[in-house]
């Protein structure tokens, strides 16, 4: 889920923007706990695999995560892990793809 796409600097033509993601490993059961914990860290393990998005972005970063035990279910568990992607944009166009910008801007 994304959360919100933020502008960090303006630069003569260029935007650094920042894109929060949320994700949300939910579980239940008497080893819930461990069953969250094996998805976030395939979920990790499988954003990190390309932390650049594909050329897409500059860096992905790990901003937290929050164990979570559910009262509404029994033995539910929800972790919740967010991340931020960093990337660039020229000011006027959120989509042009320029040779002289080092990266690209991640279409939504």
């Amino acid at each position: 889920m994304t959360e919100s796409d933020i502008v960090l600097a303006r630069v003569n033509d260029r935007v650094e923007r920042a894109l929060s993601i949320r994700l949300v490993a939910i579980t239940r059961g008497r080893d819930a706990f461990e069953q969250a914990d094996r998805l976030a860290v395939a979920a990790h393990t499988a954003l990190m695999r390309d932390a650049n998005v594909g050329g897409l972005a500059y860096a992905l970063l790990e901003i937290d995560a929050e164990w979570d035990a559910e009262d509404a279910d029994a033995g539910a568990v929800a972790l919740p892990l967010r991340y931020e992607v960093r990337y660039r944009t020229q000011i006027n166009d959120l989509t042009r793809q320029d040779a002289k910008m080092s990266h690209y801007a991640i279409v939504k």
